[in-house]
């Protein structure tokens, strides 16, 4: 079933996707690893890190996992328009076994520190529960970037990105770009005490 309209994206039905999912639950656990590989190298391949991480751990290719988690976080201290969420980070700590996950190159605390303290899309998303997609999807707005260039960056349709901005003016309780940033820019982060 498509779900964009330039049919680039499409959903199984669900009675197919269940018997999807029952099959894959009979394949050995090789085997379902080595799907969960090559699942994890293609949204590595597409710009999903977060869900190449989850697939590589569940393909039991820790290494892997770390070697993204440590990119991650490299990108996350020098740039100010990478996000990461301490949950997140935390819940691939716990996934990990205590070997790999003594390999990741963090302090939690400083991420949740950042995290409190970072630009106000930051803020508006703790108001709001925002997506990481959602995030980059006004993260790219604030720099005033064109729909186009927007799409071409995050490999989606135009369509489905003014599906996505479309939900945002929503959720941020604006009805244009011009809002957005307005709203943006006049929010101040709340002193921490």
């Amino acid at each position: 079933m498509p779900i964009d309209n330039h049919r680039t994206w499409f959903r199984y039905h669900d009675l197919f996707r269940q018997f999807l999912f029952q099959h894959f639950q009979t394949l050995s656990e090789d085997e379902q690893a080595n799907h969960h590989f090559k699942a994890a190298q293609w949204y590595e391949q597409s710009g999903y890190p977060e869900d190449a991480i989850e697939q590589y751990i569940l393909a039991r290719q820790h290494s892997e996992a770390v070697l993204m988690i440590n990119a991650l976080l490299a990108e996350y201290e020098t740039s100010q328009q990478v996000t990461l969420d301490p949950e997140l980070l935390s819940g691939w700590y716990e996934k990990l076994p205590d070997n790999a996950a003594s390999r990741i190159i963090t302090v939690e605390s400083e991420i949740n520190k950042k995290s409190k303290t970072d630009s106000n899309l930051h803020l508006i998303s703790g108001a709001v529960a925002l997506t990481q997609r959602e995030e980059e999807v006004i993260s790219l707005l604030m720099q005033g970037l064109p729909n186009k260039n927007i799409a071409l960056q995050m490999h989606i349709s135009v369509n489905t990105l003014k599906v996505h901005i479309r939900n945002l003016y929503g959720k941020i309780g604006v009805e244009n770009r011009t809002q957005a940033f307005v709203k943006l820019s006049q929010y101040t982060p709340p002193s921490s005490s």
